[in-house]
């Protein structure tokens, strides 16, 4: 588990560097301080402080997260296979169960739930512009619609519309209260 800290603090630090303003993409804003605070919880963990959150639901979390702001490869993923038995060999070394490593690990290996991830960072982007530029649903629709049609139609927003609920969804989860 060790071998993630480097990755994931280089992580951490491409993230803060990129970090936008919150007046202008405050979604985004939102979802990197909730990832930024999960990786600096996980990482404390692999170093033996207290885990404030349990380890499987803290993987979970820092896995949806990064799917949601579009982090492309997980910086604990590179290299799957090989880290994933190197995490589980040391879970299993300092005193996890196998069925516990097998379920915390199993995480890597679940599909998100909702909308496809390659959708999911232009929602973020999509909340962020009718939030910060108090956009109508046809004007939001017209420049973030990705169907890739000249004209987009009822069908277009209502996508768009279910989109931007399940990202409230999952905003509302992490204690977002800036929403109607």
């Amino acid at each position: 588990m060790r071998l993630y800290a480097p990755g994931l603090l280089s992580r951490r630090d491409e993230v803060v560097q990129s970090r936008p303003s919150p007046e202008e993409h405050p979604v985004r804003y939102f979802l990197i301080e909730a990832w930024l605070r999960r990786v600096d919880q996980f990482v404390a963990g692999l170093w033996g402080e207290e885990w404030f959150i349990p380890r499987q639901q803290l993987a979970e979390e820092l896995f949806e997260l990064e799917s949601w702001l579009g982090l492309s490869e997980p910086a604990y993923a590179q290299n799957l296979n090989d880290r994933l038995n190197a995490a589980g060999q040391f879970l299993v070394d300092h005193g996890a169960s196998f069925p516990e490593t097998q379920r915390l690990l199993g995480v890597f290996a679940k599909k998100n739930k909702g909308a496809p991830p390659q959708y999911r960072a232009s929602t973020v982007s999509a909340l962020d512009q009718r939030l910060s530029k108090n956009w109508s649903w046809a004007e939001l629709t017209r420049n973030v619609c990705t169907c890739g049609e000249i004209q987009h139609n009822e069908h277009c927003e209502d996508k768009l519309r279910k989109r931007i609920g399940e990202l409230k969804r999952f905003l509302k989860k992490y204690g977002w209260t800036l929403l109607k």
